[in-house]
Parts: structure tokens; C-alpha cells; sequence
């Protein structure tokens, strides 16, 4: 196995999580609020991330808390915020085409505060991957859809955005598992105040939106972003951006499985740009700036603060 195929196959483990979750989502919406679900999805994943970093071993003091902290502002506290209400007032499909925008904002802040150089086939396979993107979600329902929601939407993901960077420029100071349970700690802390003060449908919730929120906290929360928080380690902002825009073919796979759903020509054919993509992304890794990745720490094995820390 490559050096670059481990990392590849966690953000392509992060992809299908995140991708299952927007059908996990949109139901869970359904019966609940936007606040309701920050709270939820927020909460189950820094349970279930704080349980098994201290069983593991790897919930310590941090000098590099207030790091930490920023990567939870962004996302998820920020990021889940705006996505969630931008979503229940526009359409699935409009969502799944602005979130394919995260990975052209992820690059363009990575040469920028990052000073990394993709090179030609890195920035075709961006052209690729939005176009793909675009394509997967363009055979979807477009009743609903609105333009406060999707201004909401595009907030969420230039968020994001800001979240991959900041990711892998913290990327190797602690255990993976260490900073997402720091990162969801602290985001839990932050949208707790929201949650509680938001208009809430929990008391009437039915039992299937209920299990469809704990289960958005466990796929598209506490899995994606430790897969994420891994691989991010040696693998640049870039080329994860890229890759992440496998997100919209397997929300289109999960809506055909647990929803029915079948996908068009269209569809098909937007997955194919962005298996191109991917292809170019693997033929050139973009080097940051200092040419070097960051050393991978162990479990057991916390990384002396640097002066890189934000």
C-alpha cells in the first residue's frame, strides 16, 4: 500500500459518512428543529469521542487547547449552525451542489494561508470535482429551494472550509483522537446556549426522527471527523478537499438505498468526473509549504508545542 492510499481511504470513509448523513438529516429535520438537531448530533458525538479518548488513554491536558477550540468554532459549531437552518429552508438538491463548492474554498485557503502548490492537476481535478458534484445533484427535487437557505448553505461550507485548513495546520500535535474529542468537547459547549435557547420540537418528535438525529451525531459527526482528523495528518489541505467531493455520490447512493431513490444519467455521469478527479489528485500530491508532512504521533506520544500553533 502507497503512503498516500491510507489517508485516501480514511477521507474516503469520511466521505460515505458524511454522504449518508445528508439523508439522515433531511429526515431527522423533519420532525425536528434546526437547534434540535445542532444539539443532538453535536452532543452524541462529544459523548461518544470524550468516552473513547478516555478509555483509550488519550484524553489529557492539552497546551494546545485554544487550537483545538478554533477547529470547533468553524466546525462543527459554526458549520452545523448554518448548514442545518440554511437546509430546512432550501432544497436537498441545491444543498448537495453548494457543499460541493467546499473543496474550490479549501484550496484556494490552503495557497493562501497555507502557501501550498497543487500544481495543474490538482486544480483540474478541482474543476473536475465541482462538476461532478454539480451533475450528481442536478437530478433532484428543486420544490423548496430558496435563496435566504442557500446563502445559509454557502456560509456553512466556506466554514467548513476554513476547517480544513486549520486541521492540517494543527495536524500531528496530539493523538487524532485527542484534538476531535477536544474539538467536539468545546463545539458542544458552544452550541449548547443555542440549543437550549432555539424553538424546540423534541417533546413532540416521533421515535424514527429521534434514532434519525442519534444516528447523524455517530455517522456524520463522531466517525468523519476522527477518519478526517487522521488522515489530514499526512495528506495536504489540497488533495483532502478534493477527495471530500466524493461527499454528493455517496448521499445519492444512500438516498437510493434507505430512500428509494433512483439516480439519472446526469448523476451517473457527475460520479464518473469525480472518479476522474480523484485519479488526477492521486497522479500529483501538492506540497506545502515547507515541503515537509507532519510526523506521525502515537497514541501515547503527545507532540511538543511548535511555533506554527494558531
Amino acid at each position: 500500500m502507497s503512503a498516500l492510499a491510507r489517508p485516501q481511504l480514511l477521507l474516503i470513509g469520511a466521505s460515505v459518512s458524511w454522504g449518508t448523513s445528508t439523508v439522515t438529516s433531511k429526515y431527522a429535520l423533519e420532525g425536528l428543529t434546526a437547534t434540535d438537531l445542532l444539539g443532538i448530533e453535536v452532543g452524541v458525538a462529544a459523548v461518544l469521542l470524550i468516552g473513547a479518548a478516555a478509555a483509550t488513554g488519550n484524553l489529557r491536558p492539552s497546551s494546545h487547547w485554544r487550537a483545538y477550540a478554533l477547529l470547533a468554532f468553524f466546525e462543527p459549531a459554526l458549520t452545523f449552525a448554518l448548514f442545518n437552518v440554511g437546509l430546512a429552508h432550501t432544497s436537498a438538491t441545491d444543498a448537495a451542489l453548494l457543499v460541493s463548492l467546499e473543496s474550490v474554498f479549501a484550496v484556494l485557503l490552503a495557497i493562501a494561508l497555507l502557501h501550498e502548490h497543487p500544481g495543474a492537476f490538482v486544480f483540474g481535478a478541482a474543476v473536475l470535482g465541482v462538476g461532478g458534484a454539480a451533475l450528481v445533484s442536478s437530478g433532484g427535487d428543486m420544490n423548496g429551494a430558496s435563496l435566504g437557505g442557500n446563502l445559509l448553505v454557502i456560509a456553512g461550507v466556506l466554514a467548513a472550509s476554513v476547517y480544513v485548513v486549520l486541521a492540517r495546520k494543527v495536524a500531528g500535535r496530539e493523538a487524532a483522537l485527542t484534538v476531535t474529542a477536544y474539538q467536539f468537547g468545546v463545539a458542544f459547549l458552544m452550541v449548547l446556549p443555542v440549543a437550549l435557547a432555539g424553538h424546540s420540537h423534541l417533546a413532540h418528535a416521533g421515535a424514527g426522527h429521534l434514532a434519525a438525529g442519534l444516528g447523524t451525531g455517530v455517522v456524520g459527526s463522531a466517525v468523519p471527523f476522527l477518519l478526517y482528523n487522521l488522515a489530514v495528518r499526512t495528506i495536504t489541505a489540497s488533495r483532502a478537499a478534493i477527495t471530500l467531493n466524493l461527499i454528493p455520490v455517496f448521499g445519492v447512493l444512500a438516498a437510493f438505498v434507505l430512500l428509494g431513490e433512483r439516480p439519472g444519467l446526469a448523476q451517473l455521469a457527475g460520479g464518473a468526473l469525480i472518479l476522474m478527479a480523484l485519479g488526477l489528485v492521486d497522479r500529483q500530491a501538492p506540497s506545502a509549504g515547507s515541503g515537509r508532512r507532519p510526523r506521525r504521533v502515537s497514541s501515547a506520544e503527545p507532540r511538543s508545542a511548535t511555533s506554527g500553533q494558531p
